[in-house]
């Protein structure tokens, strides 16, 4: 859980992503993440700052980082409303 909320934090002040807690619990589960500073968690920061980057301003933005096994998987996650950031 606390990776998953700095997993949040962090896209959100590196990115400007502001994303659901849901969604990052959910990637956090999926990611397999359970130490805030180290892989996946950067990775999949990486990975959000990539797809912002790239002009992603949808309610969604899907990314590709690797799990704690090094396999690739995919995340999609949901933007935050303007009163759950």
């Amino acid at each position: 859980m606390a990776a998953a909320m700095f997993f949040r934090e962090v896209s959100k002040s590196s990115c400007g992503f502001k994303m659901t807690p849901e969604s990052a619990i959910k990637a956090a589960t999926i990611l397999g993440m359970s130490d805030p500073i180290h892989e996946p968690v950067l990775s999949a920061v990486f990975a959000v700052c990539e797809a912002v980057k790239k002009g992603k301003k949808g309610k969604t933005i899907e990314i590709r980082a690797p799990d704690k096994h090094k396999v690739m998987r995919k995340v999609i996650l949901e933007k935050a409303e303007w009163w759950q950031a």
